[in-house]
């Protein structure tokens, strides 16, 4: 169990006047995109290959674990469309955060999403549990009791409301050619290119955090900031229609993203924060195995057998 929150932001690069997802998607296969983007994405996070990272990779099916079969290939290409989640992904990450920063390239195969389509939130907290219930012929030999906290663990919901673990934020970094095509940028369809496995539901468009910026004649950055009504406004330090400098952009839209993604848990009734995750677990362990004993009860069970 993570003790960090983990997020996802998909970028995009958008030549002037694209209006199809599959064209915008299809930009970073080209090897003559911008080198300010180029320059700017590597200044999000630092590159991690998907199979080799522990952490969080932008996708549950590839997340928190190592094939260590797999082999590097001997060159290693770091051109913008090997972002894509499915070799490598661009990974930052504190004490209490993990965000990957991934640059679609392509529509995942049916396989690939066949595999998360069962896969949900609930899920994803209920595994330590089932592990734990899978090992019930080792329960008599564990049962003791221990005084790890004195407070019952919280009793269980009998409706259909869920403590999730994680939340599944949408939020997309768009990189403008012409600043005028936000207006027409086919968020609906790019939508598709942005399975993180996390979904519980379709997502609508206006729940989407968008952070757009376009490269000016002077060597700044604008940018425009949009979602949903007097919630994207609090994430901070971007602010819409600000100019930035390339050295800045980085970090500024990172905090940004990452302060998008917090402001959005804030909102939700029904997330836990990793902590209280991991407390409600402790507790429940605690509550599944424990048996009341006197103390020399206890030290003749520890001894009996030694």
């Amino acid at each position: 169990m993570s003790p960090r929150t983990c997020d996802t932001a998909h970028i995009f690069y958008v030549r002037s006047g694209q209006t199809s997802a599959q064209e915008i998607v299809g930009n970073v296969n080209d090897e003559n995109v911008s080198s300010h983007f180029v320059e700017f994405i590597h200044t999000l996070g630092w590159p991690v290959v998907v199979k080799k990272h522990p952490g969080w990779t932008g996708h549950v099916s590839t997340s928190w674990q190592v094939k260590s079969s797999y082999i590097p290939s001997k060159q290693q290409n770091h051109a913008v469309k090997y972002y894509d989640g499915n070799s490598h992904v661009l990974y930052w990450a504190d004490a209490y955060s993990e965000v990957a920063f991934v640059v679609p390239s392509s529509r995942k195969n049916t396989s690939y999403q066949s595999a998360t389509n069962s896969f949900n939130t609930s899920t994803l907290s209920s595994w330590h549990e089932n592990s734990l219930s899978d090992n019930g012929s080792l329960r008599d030999k564990r049962t003791l009791s221990l005084d790890l906290d004195k407070q019952p663990a919280p009793p269980r919901r009998s409706g259909n409301r869920h403590h999730y673990s994680h939340t599944d934020t949408k939020i997309m970094i768009v990189w403008l050619e012409s600043y005028e095509d936000y207006l027409t940028l086919p968020i609906n369809d790019l939508l598709n290119y942005m399975e993180t496995g996390l979904e519980i539901g379709p997502t609508r468009i206006s729940d989407v955090l968008v952070i757009y910026l376009h490269w000016m004649a002077t060597g700044l950055l604008r940018v425009h900031l949009q979602g949903p009504s007097g919630r994207v406004g609090l994430a901070s330090p971007l602010v819409d229609g600000m100019i930035v400098s390339r050295r800045a952009i980085g970090p500024l839209v990172r905090y940004t993203a990452i302060n998008m993604s917090r402001r959005r848990r804030l909102d939700s009734d029904n997330y836990q924060p990793p902590h209280v995750r991991r407390r409600v677990k402790v507790q429940e362990m605690v509550q599944k195995y424990k048996r009341e004993m006197s103390q020399p009860k206890l030290f003749t069970y520890l001894f009996n057998n030694l």
